[in-house]
């Protein structure tokens, strides 16, 4: 069974507790001994923390294995875990960010590499300008606020488009790429 989350992943089905809405809930594995299993749940409203905590808790159980709970919900995910007494809880991700960030760590060579890739890219998904590391400073507010406002942002645009970068027709202002989410996180 595979996902429109992630198209060419296997899944099988697993349960997520007694509630109803967590019936059509999958499972995919990664490589190695524990390796790192991802749960994703769609509903139709977005999860409380609390629901999402005791759903990672019921299927984390005592098992050495990482373990990521996804919930898409609408155009947003929510993802729990994926270790820790008290995993982290991150919300309104971008579901397309999101399943790269799965796709990284599933194809990750055991669950080591797997948490590795997690740590540093699940806290990055927030950011406004995805990729970028020295938050708070003027780059990244040139990046979100100048930088289409140069005389060059057309040509620069073009040469990344040639040069294997999202594919997508432009309008105005910069892309309309659907499928390429750090463009869609960029304000237009």
């Amino acid at each position: 069974m595979t996902s429109e989350f992630l198209p060419g992943v296997s899944f099988r089905p697993v349960r997520l507790g007694t509630e109803p809405h967590t019936i059509g809930a999958q499972l995919a594995f990664g490589h190695g001994d524990a390796p790192l299993e991802i749960v994703v749940v769609r509903l139709g409203a977005p999860p409380s923390k609390q629901q999402l905590k005791s759903w990672w808790k019921h299927r984390k159980a005592a098992r050495p294995a990482p373990l990521l709970l996804v919930a898409l919900a609408q155009e947003a995910a929510s993802v729990c875990g994926p270790t820790g007494e008290e995993p982290p809880i991150y919300t309104d991700l971008d579901v397309a960010v999101l399943a790269a960030l799965c796709r990284e760590a599933l194809d990750q060579p055991d669950r080591h590499a797997a948490l590795r890739a997690l740590r540093d890219a699940l806290p990055a998904a927030l950011s406004p300008v995805i990729g970028i590391r020295n938050e708070g400073l003027l780059a990244t507010h040139e990046l979100q606020a100048g930088a289409r406002l140069r005389p060059d942002w057309d040509r620069v645009w073009r040469v990344k488009t040639v040069r294997g970068g999202c594919s997508a027709p432009r309008s105005g202002s910069g892309p309309t790429c659907a499928s390429c989410p750090a463009n869609r996180r960029l304000p237009s």
